[in-house]
């Protein structure tokens, strides 16, 4: 049965010494304690998002533990009282469907903090009813906040798994009522655990957006060295690739990883590729970026040609500080560069297409890429084929912070002109584009390229549906870069992200004559879903 709950903090004391903020080994009673056997590179997969799964695997015992109602407010509460605590998580979604009974019997739990209407079962230990009032709650739990902020429901996992537990924040959520909590605050109280600091052969945790808010929590109380991540991949940013090189074990712990087997291929592209501008070897979620569109030294088609390319790449930084308050990733400052550029007279092979020679265009590519920026190179075919001008810059694209992009707008079918009439491409020939850039990616080696298409009408792309977004090399991209009013660009933008292709993300363009007022950064990044890629024309 479970014992009364204790009524004063001596008796507390005597049953868990706890000196919150000082170091612990893994026999310290007053800190949560690790498994101590890891596999090298192991996924813990999640049957449920009660956090049983993960506790099972990776800890060995915890004096205190937080149980939370499967309810957004409850979780932002426990979640933050987890936090301060340094404590695990465990979520009852229907009584009964996970063994947190067993789990909490079997890490020792002493002491367990209720939060909402959370049916937990009967054992040895006492169930603490936390209160929704901050004043009451930092009193029950022995921990003053630092902060109360509100926070949309998307980004919980995230901003609890950054918070510093040593500056704790009682996060709510935005729209939301609080929690519900006990009408009165129990007499009994709390204190965080001590931290137990990691071993050199403990594991590196893993967890990212899909792994489940107590599992993410409890792996961040566990002691071992912990990285959340913007996405469950081991190559998705410069702080994913720096811990899988660390030495010991590498444990990902939710949904997302693959296999076993398909993780650790990733954990050794993470360990050998070569990494993108910003770090890591993915292009998204870990993220974002804002370019200077143009050809240089051509200020009509854009601004990447109204200065030379050094001030180029301060306009472009600059640009990027401005979007990046908006932004939970890192800005990567971009170059859009037209490279083939949609002509009015047919040219020598009547093609309406000017090319300009790799070597006109390397210094701005190299001065943005060397800059630690991203570039793009932007191909405007007018008659010709999109494949046979994507292979006109071979070299440029064989280098690791080098995309391509395909603008429809200017592929011309004969007895079309250039901006006399909208330009259209069939889904087949941007598939035969994606496939060579995408065996160029894996023969060399590189890390994921960003692939764009161009499209602010629906008739540009012609069977948008069939569009094959399946090869991992690539980072697919739909620019809905239409100008105008704000009516106008948000109902392009409408257009553009219905039925979009799996796998695919959407880029934003501004333009600075044409649209009526231009967005400020604050409006662009304010789009729903939000823009992965913003350029300015």
């Amino acid at each position: 049965m479970k014992r009364p709950v204790l009524n004063t903090f001596t008796a507390l004391l005597a049953a868990v010494l706890v000196v919150a903020g000082c170091s612990a080994d893994s026999g310290d009673s007053s800190a949560v304690s690790l498994q101590d056997d890891f596999s090298d590179l192991q996924v813990v997969r999640e049957s449920d998002g009660s956090g049983v799964d993960v506790s099972s695997e990776v800890l060995e015992s915890s004096p205190i533990a937080v149980v939370s109602t499967d309810d957004d407010a409850a979780e932002a509460l426990a979640g933050s009282s987890a936090v301060a605590l340094r404590s695990p998580m465990f979520v009852v979604s229907e009584p009964g469907e996970s063994d947190i009974g067993g789990e909490l019997e079997r890490l020792g739990v002493g002491k367990v903090l209720r939060v909402g209407d959370a049916d937990i079962p009967d054992g040895e230990w006492d169930v603490i009813d936390a209160p929704p009032d901050r004043a009451e709650l930092e009193k029950q739990i022995g921990v003053e906040f630092s902060d109360t902020r509100e926070v949309k429901p998307d980004r919980l996992d995230d901003v609890l798994a950054a918070t510093d537990p040593a500056s704790p924040v009682l996060y709510s959520l935005v729209d939301h009522e609080p929690a519900d909590g006990p009408a009165e605050a129990s007499e009994d109280t709390l204190s965080p655990l001590a931290r137990a600091e990691p071993g050199d052969d403990s594991p590196t945790l893993l967890s990212s957006g899909d792994t489940s808010l107590s599992g993410t929590l409890t792996g961040k109380s566990s002691g071992a060295e912990f990285v959340h991540l913007p996405g469950p991949d081991p190559r998705v940013n410069g702080d994913s690739v720096s811990a899988v090189k660390r030495e010991g074990s590498v444990v990902a712990l939710g949904e997302g990883w693959g296999d076993d087997e398909e993780f650790a291929d990733k954990v050794d592209k993470a360990r050998t590729e070569t990494e993108l501008p910003g770090g890591g070897q993915l292009v998204f979620p870990g993220h974002r970026f804002v370019a200077a569109y143009g050809s240089p030294g051509v200020p009509a088609l854009g601004i990447l040609g109204e200065q030379d390319d050094a001030a180029s790449v301060q306009r472009v930084k600059d640009l990027a500080a401005e979007y990046q308050p908006f932004s939970q990733q890192g800005i990567i400052p971009t170059f859009e560069v037209i490279t083939t550029i949609a002509s009015g007279s047919p040219g020598p092979d009547g093609k309406y297409t000017i090319a300009r020679p790799v070597e006109e265009v390397r210094a701005t590519v190299d001065a943005i890429t060397d800059a630690g920026g991203y570039a793009l190179i932007d191909l405007q075919p007018g008659r010709a084929d999109f494949l046979e001008q994507a292979k006109l810059y071979e070299d440029l694209l064989s280098e690791p912070g080098v995309g391509l992009a395909l603008d429809p707008e200017w592929r011309l079918e004969d007895g079309m002109l250039p901006a006399q009439e909208v330009g259209h491409v069939g889904v087949d020939e941007v598939n035969r584009v994606s496939e060579w850039l995408a065996d160029l990616t894996e023969d060399k080696g590189l890390p994921q390229k960003m692939f764009v298409v161009h499209q602010f009408q629906l008739q540009m792309i012609r069977d948008r549906e069939r569009m094959d977004t399946t090869r991992d090399e690539l980072a697919y991209v739909i620019h809905a870069d239409g100008h105008g009013p704000p009516e106008d660009k948000i109902l392009t933008w409408d257009a553009m992200k219905k039925d979009l292709p799996d796998n695919v993300h959407l880029a934003w363009k501004n333009f600075y004559d044409e649209d009526t007022p231009m967005f400020t950064p604050e409006q662009t990044m304010d789009m729903e879903p939000q823009p992965w890629l913003v350029t300015f024309q």
